[in-house]
């Protein structure tokens, strides 16, 4: 299992944006980044490799 940010470091500054737009609040990367969280994705390596 792996955990993961749902965008990239660089895209927090829009996703503030639009976050703080559609809540009408003012909020800052910093913020946005924390209530975002991680989201938690389960990996396998078991169908890694070569096929056939």
């Amino acid at each position: 299992m792996t955990r993961v940010r749902l965008f990239a470091d660089r895209d927090y500054q829009a996703f503030a944006r639009i976050k703080g737009l559609a809540e009408q609040r003012d909020i800052s990367i910093t913020a946005a980044r924390d209530e975002n969280g991680y989201r938690e994705i389960h990996t396998s390596t078991a169908n890694q490799g070569s096929s056939g």
